[in-house]
């Protein structure tokens, strides 16, 4: 990845949200386990963990998705490309 134009705070934070963003997508694989359990397998959880799993499925959705969609626009594009060093 190149990084142009952007600082070195910049650069990090970026680096960083990724970084969280790919840990959150291991944990969505591992909070699906008791969502998907099979009954037939005798291995089914109780209500509440599945209803604990899908909250934090959701939430933890919802972090990957404005990560990569964020909601707030950060500086103006034009202004950052024209920015010295």
């Amino acid at each position: 990845m190149v990084l142009v134009s952007i600082g070195d705070q910049q650069a990090f934070e970026l680096l960083q949200i990724l970084r969280f963003t790919f840990y959150g997508l291991a944990y969505l694989a591992l909070i699906a386990i008791p969502l998907l359990a099979r009954k037939e397998c005798g291995i089914r959880p109780g209500w509440w963990l599945r209803f604990a799993a899908a909250s934090g499925f959701l939430v933890t959705l919802l972090f990957v998705l404005l990560s990569i969609f964020p909601i707030i626009l950060g500086e103006e594009p034009v202004r950052l490309r024209h920015q010295d060093g």
